[in-house]
């Protein structure tokens, strides 16, 4: 509900806007005509006066003559249906009652008109001339008035004085009726005119009414986006730039629609740069492209800039619009991880070639756990068959030491030299070695 409420008070908005213009663009045109009369019956009445000097100067009485009455009616009745009308558009320009008083005066001077001429037909096409110049208010109404002041003059000069009127001493009164008949039928088209025109003028107050309510969506989108938004004019100036870009760049509003975008592109891409502007102006769509600016401190930033060519409902190239993202942290960040991920490639790198190195010394080296494995069991039988070796050597020596000592005791009847046969010096020394190492093993 809360939706359409907004969209309801939306369109009354803009509804009312629209009113507003219409009724603004009525009010110029009112007050633009009513200036154009101002001048237009000043004009006439010189007019009317220059007419009446030339065609009846003087008046003849016999041999006596005067200044003609058509000259002092040009000059006081013309006078009075001038000055009025004037003031009145100087006090009230635009007013309904200033267009009538001008409608009447305007048909009253065409009758001053027709009367200084005689009432001559050529003079009458003044009505509908001036029908036509009245029609300019776009206020049908007005015709209305002028219509009713012609008819009038024609009714009642065609009855009391014909002459100045119809140029003839009697007329029919039809004939009035048939001028009257004229003046409808131009009338008519005149208001069939007047009404388009007003639904023209509606029709432009709505457009330009919604035309303004889409320029100020877009300029209040244009300037709160969170990205950089420039506009750039076709001859590559910038006409417009949102605040994000200004702080993204480091320039002013002012100083950027002095400049174009390659005074503020890193030279290595404004090559790139003018081809992808190229491209825009052969029917391509958008271009997106990673550049980098020089900021006017001279840092240089990256960012994603994408690019459009606005066009009009002709197709008709307009202005070029840049959507343009600060992407200078996430270049950053996609460096230092470009860097971690190299250091733990190396790392990696590190870590297998020690473990392929450990792996080729536990496998392969010339002492390895087998060989050291094998050699230790060999040694330990052999230690171990030596030392069986040994305590069979040793006692056997005790067992021929027992019966040295008892061959050797002077009651056994034996000689010295027969015991000491028996176990040889030379074997005692081993013997003793090999009890020694036996003990401590």
């Amino acid at each position: 509900m809360s939706e359409i409420a907004q969209q309801s008070l939306q369109s009354n908005v803009w509804t009312d806007r629209a009113d507003e213009l219409f009724q603004q663009h009525r009010q110029k045109i009112y007050r633009s005509t009513d200036q154009l009369f101002a001048r237009l019956m000043l004009f006439q009445w010189v007019a009317a006066i220059m007419i009446a000097m030339i065609i009846s100067p003087r008046t003849w009485v016999g041999q006596s003559s005067y200044v003609h009455i058509h000259i002092w009616a040009a000059i006081f009745m013309g006078g009075a249906i001038t000055v009025f009308p004037i003031w009145m558009t100087r006090a009230w320009p635009g007013t309904a009652l200033t267009r009538h008083i001008i409608a009447v005066a305007q048909m009253l001077m065409s009758v001053l008109l027709i009367d200084l001429t005689g009432g001559r037909i050529e003079t009458h096409f003044h009505v509908f001339g001036s029908l036509v110049i009245l029609s300019f208010y776009r206020d049908w109404r007005v015709l209305i008035s002028a219509t009713i002041v012609v008819y009038l003059d024609h009714f009642l000069r065609g009855i009391y004085w014909p002459y100045s009127v119809y140029g003839v001493l009697s007329a029919s009164p039809w004939r009035s009726v048939e001028h009257a008949g004229w003046v409808i039928f131009e009338d008519i088209f005149l208001v069939i005119s007047c009404l388009r025109s007003i639904r023209e003028m509606r029709f432009v107050a709505n457009r330009t009414a919604a035309l303004e309510s889409s320029e100020q969506n877009f300029r209040q989108i244009f300037e709160e986006a969170p990205i950089g938004m420039a506009v750039v004019g076709l001859d590559s100036r910038y006409a417009q730039a949102n605040t994000s870009f200004c702080n993204m760049v480091g320039y002013a509003e002012e100083e950027l629609t002095s400049r174009t975008p390659s005074e503020i592109t890193h030279r290595e891409d404004i090559d790139k740069d003018k081809q992808l502007t190229q491209r825009l102006l052969s029917e391509t769509a958008r271009t997106c492209v990673e550049k980098r600016y020089v900021r006017k401190d001279g840092e240089i930033i990256w960012a994603t800039r994408t690019a459009c060519l606005m066009r009009d409902e002709s197709g008709k190239p307009r202005h070029y619009l840049a959507m343009v993202e600060d992407i200078t942290q996430r270049k950053k960040d996609a460096v230092a991880l470009e860097e971690a991920k190299n250091e733990a490639e190396r790392a990696n790198r590190a870590k297998d070639k020690f473990l392929a190195a450990l792996s080729h010394e536990l496998r392969t080296p010339p002492y390895s756990r087998a060989h050291v494995c094998r050699c230790s069991r060999a040694r330990a039988r052999h230690r171990a068959g030596a030392a069986s070796s040994i305590r069979h050597d040793a006692t056997q020596c005790r067992t021929r030491s027992s019966t040295h000592r008892r061959l050797a005791r002077p009651d056994a009847g034996l000689p010295r030299q027969t015991s000491t046969a028996l176990f040889p010096p030379r074997r005692c020394p081993f013997v003793a070695r090999s009890l020694r190492a036996d003990r401590t093993q």
